[in-house]
């Protein structure tokens, strides 16, 4: 069984883990590099990328927020840059419209059988002048107004 995990690209610890498990299947058709246990406590969600793309994946309820993300970024795109990448894509739940916590366990978000989350990224935000910024602007504006006078 080991030998089956490193030719799909799994690291050492990570076949050794799926070796130590003997009910572990592949998530993710061999793209993502993490092992999953078939128990009772396990449910199935669907991921749907920027996209469109959807990905059925079979999680545990104390899967973290953070770690699904970076499994469908591994899924979805290229899994060398998943990490990289990570703080640009956020999680929603699509049936309530809730943006997903990172630090949060799925159980702790409220994610249930066969929900359906968005992969999206994030918007970037400009940072907008303070207050002493738009007067020193209002000001020196005034000025070369007066100076063309």
């Amino acid at each position: 069984m080991v030998d089956f995990f490193r030719c799909l690209g799994f690291r050492q610890r990570d076949s050794q883990a799926a070796k130590n498990s003997a009910d572990s299947m592949l998530v993710s058709e061999g793209k993502a590099i993490f092992c999953v246990d078939e128990d009772d406590g396990n449910f199935k969600v669907v991921v749907v990328s920027c996209e469109g793309d959807q990905w059925e994946v079979s999680v545990k309820p104390g899967l973290t927020v953070d770690n699904l993300k970076l499994m469908a970024l591994g899924h979805f795109y290229n899994p060398s840059e998943t990490i990289k990448a990570a703080s640009q894509y956020k999680l929603v739940l699509v049936s309530p419209e809730k943006q997903l916590d990172d630090g949060f366990s799925l159980e702790q978000e409220g994610v249930m059988q066969n929900d359906e989350i968005l992969l999206l990224s994030k918007r970037i935000r400009s940072r907008l002048p303070t207050v002493d910024e738009t007067q020193e602007r209002d000001s020196s504006a005034k000025e070369i107004g007066r100076a063309h006078v």
